[in-house]
Parts: C-alpha cells; sequence; structure tokens
C-alpha cells in the first residue's frame, strides 16, 4: 500500500523490516537496495543516510571476509 500511494517512508521502513526478518543474506541484501532507492525517492537525507548504513551493516555481518589483512600484503 505504502508502494501505491508514493508513501516512501513507510516503504523504507516496511524494507528494513524485511531485512531484519529475512533469513537470507541475499535477500537482505536485495532488501538494503530497495530501501536505498526509496529513501532516494523520499529525498529525506536521514532516511537515505540510514539506508546507507543499514546496507553497510548488512553487507559487513553477513559477507564479511576473515582474510582482510592478507589483502593488505
Amino acid at each position: 500500500m505504502a508502494k501505491k500511494e508514493k508513501d516512501y517512508p513507510h516503504l523504507v521502513e516496511g524494507y528494513n523490516d524485511a531485512i531484519f526478518y529475512s533469513s537470507s543474506a541475499n535477500a537482505k541484501l536485495k532488501y538494503a537496495d530497495s530501501t536505498i532507492f526509496a529513501a532516494k525517492l523520499s529525498d529525506n537525507t536521514d532516511l537515505i543516510s540510514d539506508a546507507y548504513l543499514r546496507k553497510g551493516v548488512v553487507y559487513y555481518f553477513n559477507y564479511k571476509s576473515t582474510n582482510l589483512h592478507c589483502r593488505n600484503i
């Protein structure tokens, strides 16, 4: 309903809930991308920055490598 009514702040909230409740790391990342897209459509800088932060958190906790120190050698 939020998508149909172009209520982007509520759409962002829905995508954030989907990120939290999804068990798949790939699904979480897709919802994080959708959150960024909806936040940009809202033109709300707080929502946009929060969306990018959440994507970073999702990426870090689901795709982090334990060998990051080896890349700097």
